[in-house]
């Protein structure tokens, strides 16, 4: 017996398939849902940003009040920083006119800005900044007058301000604070007096306050504290007493503490916590007793719970953990 579709004839057997393919696509539509057209749920290609097969390799993707921020290669115009709503996406500014790159290492937003250290080919590498209503990137202050630039490094958002460090070729390589102006971008705090510097790094916060690692040129590279002020930047403790380094690495925030790695000069590199005091700073366990040490390292924070790798002289390298209340009670 034969049929017919939008005015063809066909067989029953044809029918019979066209009716299976028409069930098949109803539980289709039935299970995922209709959610408009095909071009509005498969993903798009935003712009061929460097024409042609060899591509524009974004990275450092960062979302801004709406705006998508990010690096990316086009071509003519080298690595440079650019952004899209979406549909499209459209170079913020050639910093460094041509096809040389910038290679903005960092992006990373405080308020309604994205604050990031590149080349321009006139300053060296300094601090910029590009605001999320309008286009365009401006150098935030030429920090080391001239071609050479200061090398901003370790920007950090606390309490709407961008921490940084940086050398101005007068101080060394301190700690730096913008605001984005350049009136508002100062060093912090001559730790190290002279063009030694102190090169702070891992910088991080617990209990709002500044903690990161730094070398004064008297106690060795221990843990430092900082509020954004110089009277308020000062030595957290002095875990291996002396010009010898304890060298705290691995900084990881937990809700009111900071766990990092140190040795003591005691009892090897052993994990321990702080909340920014003297007081507070403590040895949480030698897992390996004595001066050899258990090594913790790529510490993870597990809804509050820390899991990382060490070594005793039992299993050797294996995972271990701290339960919460070996974190408060010791």
């Amino acid at each position: 017996m034969d049929h017919r579709v939008l005015g063809v004839k066909v067989g029953s057997a044809v029918m019979g398939r066209l009716a299976r393919l028409g069930i098949a696509l109803t539980l289709l539509v039935s299970a995922v849902g209709y959610a408009g057209p095909l071009s509005e749920r498969l993903p798009q290609r935003v712009g061929d940003l460097n024409l042609g097969p060899d591509g524009s390799f974004p990275q450092r993707l960062v979302a801004l009040d709406g705006t998508l921020l990010m690096t990316a290669d086009g071509g003519a115009t080298g690595r440079e920083l650019w952004r899209s709503d979406g549909p499209r996406a459209t170079l913020l500014e050639d910093i460094a006119p041509g096809a040389a790159d910038t290679f903005p290492p960092e992006l990373v937003r405080v308020g309604g800005q994205i604050f990031f250290a590149v080349d321009d080919g006139v300053h060296g590498r300094e601090l910029w900044v590009s605001p999320a209503s309008v286009a365009g990137a401006t150098l935030v202050k030429d920090i080391k007058p001239g071609p050479k630039g200061s090398f901003p490094t370790e920007l950090f958002e606390m309490q709407a301000t961008l921490f940084f460090t940086a050398d101005d070729g007068v101080n060394g390589r301190e700690l730096w604070a913008s605001d984005g102006t350049e009136a508002g971008t100062h060093v912090v705090a001559d730790i190290r007096s002279g063009p030694g510097g102190s090169f702070p790094r891992e910088l991080t916060h617990v209990n709002d306050m500044l903690l990161f690692a730094a070398d004064d040129g008297v106690s060795g590279d221990e843990l430092w504290r900082s509020d954004g002020t110089a009277a308020g930047t000062a030595l957290v403790v002095d875990i291996d007493p002396g010009p010898n380094d304890s060298f705290p690495s691995g900084l990881m925030i937990l809700p009111d503490k900071l766990l990092f790695t140190a040795d003591d000069g005691v009892h090897g590199r052993e994990l321990w916590k702080t909340d920014g005091t003297e007081a507070g700073t403590q040895l949480i366990v030698d897992i390996r007793p004595g001066p050899l040490s258990s090594s913790p390292g790529h510490l993870v924070d597990v809804n509050g719970r820390p899991f990382f790798a060490a070594t005793d002289d039992l299993a050797g390298r294996e995972l271990w953990t701290i339960p919460r209340l070996g974190i408060r009670g010791r």
